[in-house]
C-alpha cells in the first residue's frame, strides 16, 4: 500500500512539472480547429428522398417490374445525371461554384459537381406472392447535393429529383405502352380464337340439331312418326304387291296381240297391218281416244323398227363397197399408206354402227307393251307399270326414312 501511494505521489508531481507540455498542444489543437472552421465556406446539404410505388395491376395478370427493375432504371438515369452535358447545363442554370470558374477547368467543375451529388438506395425486406422468403428490394433512394447556398443545394437537389421521376416516368410509360401493345396482340389472338371456336360451335349446332341434348324429347316423337310412317308404307307396298301379282296372272291369260296369226310377220308387213287398223279404228273412235293413240305408239315403233332395218342394209351395202375398195387400195399399196388407213378406220365405223343398230333392234323387240294390238293388255299393262312405279317411289321413300333412323 505505501508504494502505490508513492507511486501516485511521483505521477502526480511529474503531472505539475510538465502540465504545460498536455495545456499548449490541446489548446493550439482547438484553435487551429476554430480557425479552420471560421476560413472553411459552410456546406449546405439539401437531400429528396423517392418513393418506387407498387403497380396497380394485379400482378398475377402482368407480372411487375417496378421493383424488380428499379435499380436497373436508377442506375441508367443516374449515368444521365452525371454526363457531362447535364452538369454543364446544372452550372450554368444555377450558376454553381462561381469563385471557381476562373481557377478550375471545365472537367474538374465537372468532377467537382459531381463529387456533390449523393445517391443512396433504401432498401427492405418485402413479402412476395410468388415467393415463400423475404426478398430484399429498393423501396426507394435519396438524391442529395452540398453547396455553399443553401437555396441553389435545395434548387439542384429539386432540379435532379425532378428529372428522375420524369425519366422514370418516360420508361413507366414506354413500359405500360408495350404492354398494352401486348394485350391487345394477345386480346386479338384470343378473340380471334374465340370466333373460330363460336363458328365450329355454330357448324356442329347446325349439323347436329337434333342430337343435341335439348331436343330428345323432339327427336322421340319424331322417331315415333317415323315408325308409323314406315309401317304405313309397309301396309301400302304389300297391297300393291298384291294387285300387282293379280295385274300378273291377269296379263299371263291375255294374247297381247288380238288377232294375230300363227305367222310371224315382218317389220314392215306389222307396219301395214297397223295403219289398216287405224283407218278402222278412226272410223269408230276419235284420234284422241285411248285405243287410236295405243295404235299410234305401235305404228310409231314399227316405224323406227323398219327404218332401223333399212339403215342396216343401207349399211351393209356401203360395207361391201368399202370393202371392195380395201381390196383395190391393198392391190396396189402397202398396209401402211394412208389410203388404205382411212378405208379400214371407215370400214370400223360402219360396223360398229351396224352392231348398235342391231342391239337397238333386240332390245326392242322385247318390249311387247309397245308392240301389243290387245287394248286391255295395253290397260293392264299400263296399270302395272303404275303399280310398278308406286312400288318403287314407297320402297325409295322407306330407305330415305330407314337412314334418317340408323
Amino acid at each position: 500500500m505505501e508504494e502505490q501511494a508513492q507511486d501516485l505521489t511521483r505521477i502526480k508531481g511529474i503531472i505539475k512539472r510538465r502540465k504545460w507540455w498536455l495545456i499548449w498542444p490541446f489548446v493550439a489543437t482547438v484553435a487551429l480547429a476554430a480557425i479552420i472552421c471560421m476560413i472553411l465556406p459552410n456546406m449546405y446539404k439539401s437531400t429528396a428522398t423517392i418513393l418506387i410505388k407498387n403497380q396497380q395491376i394485379p400482378p398475377t395478370l402482368v407480372p411487375s417490374t417496378v421493383t424488380s427493375y428499379a435499380e436497373q432504371r436508377i442506375q441508367t438515369i443516374t449515368q444521365e445525371v452525371m454526363s457531362r452535358a447535364k452538369i454543364l447545363k446544372l452550372i450554368e442554370k444555377y450558376n454553381l461554384l462561381p469563385n471557381d470558374r476562373d481557377k478550375l477547368t471545365t472537367e474538374e467543375m465537372v468532377e467537382k459537381i459531381r463529387d456533390r451529388i449523393t445517391l443512396e438506395p433504401i432498401n427492405a425486406e418485402i413479402n412476395k406472392e410468388t415467393s415463400s422468403r423475404p426478398v430484399l428490394l429498393t423501396i426507394a433512394f435519396t438524391v442529395s447535393y452540398e453547396d455553399e447556398d443553401p437555396k441553389k443545394a435545395q434548387l439542384v437537389t429539386n432540379e435532379i429529383s425532378s428529372y428522375y421521376m420524369e425519366k422514370n416516368l418516360e420508361s413507366r410509360e414506354a413500359h405500360a405502352r408495350g404492354t398494352t401493345k401486348f394485350l391487345e396482340e394477345q386480346l386479338k389472338q384470343v378473340k380471334d380464337q374465340v370466333d373460330k371456336l363460336e363458328t365450329k360451335l355454330a357448324e356442329y349446332r347446325k349439323a347436329h340439331l337434333e342430337e343435341l341434348p335439348e331436343f330428345t324429347n323432339l327427336n322421340m316423337q319424331k322417331l315415333e312418326k317415323l315408325n308409323s310412317d314406315i309401317s304405313n308404307i309397309n301396309m301400302q307396298i304389300r297391297s300393291l304387291e298384291e294387285q300387282r301379282a293379280t295385274l300378273r296372272n291377269k296379263l299371263a291369260s291375255i294374247d297381247p296381240y288380238s288377232g294375230a296369226s300363227d305367222r310371224v310377220l315382218s317389220p314392215e308387213e306389222r307396219l301395214q297391218q297397223a295403219k289398216l287398223e287405224r283407218a278402222q279404228l278412226l272410223s269408230k273412235y276419235s284420234p284422241k281416244h285411248p285405243v287410236v293413240l295405243a295404235k299410234n305408239r305401235e305404228i310409231a315403233l314399227l316405224e323406227k323398227q323398219v327404218g332401223e332395218v333399212n339403215k342396216i342394209g343401207y349399211l351393209k351395202e356401203q360395207l361391201h363397197e368399202l370393202e371392195l375398195k380395201l381390196a383395190d387400195l391393198k392391190s396396189r399399196y402397202s398396209d401402211k399408206h394412208p389410203s388404205v388407213k382411212a378405208v379400214k378406220r371407215e370400214i370400223a365405223q360402219v360396223k360398229k354402227e351396224i352392231r348398235t343398230l342391231k342391239t337397238k333392234g333386240g332390245s326392242s323387240a322385247t318390249r311387247r307393251v309397245t308392240d301389243a294390238t290387245n287394248p286391255a293388255y295395253i290397260a293392264l299393262k299400263s296399270d302395272l307399270d303404275k303399280i310398278n312405279v308406286s312400288v318403287a317411289s314407297l320402297k325409295a321413300e322407306k330407305k330415305r326414312m330407314e337412314k334418317q333412323i340408323g
